[in-house]
């Protein structure tokens, strides 16, 4: 049978046993008639070794091969590049997908052909696959573009997309490193695509140590593209130093980024005209309340305040 998905996933090193459990669980999806996409972005032999017996093993599995390592926004280029059916659904290496993932995101495109790239909620695991916690999703679009004021909370591998709508876009966006996703969600919304989700937990999503390095790196470009998501959707502007310093001591918890008075003010005045935007504080007021509570400084204090005083 002709595939009408196809499933996406970057490979480049990794832990064996994660890798072996994610492709077998998008080898054993309830749908069949799909075909599954690696790109092995200059992994070592091992892992190399592994990947070409799989793909010798199932007529499902096509394998690209690149020399070298280039980065996951090269890797998703160049498996888009090679994307040949209507539908594109990510996966990713050290992730596990339930056996109905794909069915149940295909029919909901299906039944609702206005929506252009869908999500679905996961169950969060750590490093030795023991559950930790559940993050649903949204379902509404206008909620979902309204959720990306500050950074993202969609679970790339759950992404289910129509290929011409990656493919119109250019595909992924380099130079936001590994905040590629949330880069292609603003653009997503920015172009007038349609986002939509199934609020059911049809991925695992493995969360693994970080250095505090990537981190740094991961808030670096998030806030870039935060504020240029604001600034663009909500036509609401603030300087730059000053969002920076407000995003790491709400959303990172870094105190030394420390607030003046004066950059404060300008901080209250931002946040007033953010609240009278449609869904904001629907969205974004209890988070915010929580996340001060959890760091409570100069800087957070006047925001905590404003936020559980003002309704």
């Amino acid at each position: 049978m002709e595939a009408i998905i196809t499933v996406l996933m970057p490979v480049y090193n990794g832990n064996q046993k994660h890798l072996t459990l994610s492709i077998n669980s998008i080898l054993g999806q309830t749908l069949t008639d799909f075909e599954f996409l690696i790109v092995n972005d200059g992994s070592g032999a091992e892992i190399s070794a592994l990947l070409n017996k799989i793909a010798c093993s199932d007529e499902r599995v096509r394998l690209i091969n690149c020399e070298q390592n280039g980065g996951i926004v090269n890797a998703l280029n160049i498996g888009l590049k090679n994307t040949h059916t209507k539908w594109l659904a990510r996966h990713d290496s050290d992730d596990i997908a339930e056996p109905q993932r794909l069915a149940k995101q295909l029919e909901y495109m299906q039944n609702n052909p206005q929506i252009d790239a869908s999500f679905t909620g996961a169950i969060i695991i750590d490093e030795g696959g023991k559950r930790q916690s559940a993050l649903g999703v949204s379902t509404e679009h206008e909620t979902m573009a309204a959720e990306l004021a500050f950074n993202s909370r969609l679970r790339h591998p759950s992404l289910f997309i129509k290929t011409e709508v990656l493919e119109k876009l250019g595909g992924y966006t380099s130079g936001y490193g590994i905040s590629e996703d949330y880069r292609l969600w603003v653009d997503l919304v920015m172009s007038g695509f349609t986002l939509g989700g199934i609020n059911q937990n049809l991925i695992q999503y493995r969360l693994t140590p970080d250095s505090f390095e990537k981190r740094m790196k991961m808030w670096c470009s998030t806030i870039v593209i935060s504020q240029e998501f604001i600034e663009r959707y909500y036509q609401i502007n603030i300087s730059e130093s000053i969002f920076q310093k407000f995003w790491y001591n709400v959303f990172a918890g870094l105190p030394n980024y420390r607030l003046t008075f004066r950059e404060l003010k300008e901080v209250i005045t931002f946040i007033k005209a953010l609240r009278k935007k449609h869904l904001f504080d629907a969205v974004w007021r209890q988070e915010i309340i929580w996340r001060c509570r959890q760091n409570v400084n100069v800087s957070t204090l006047p925001i905590l305040l404003y936020f559980t005083l003002i309704k």
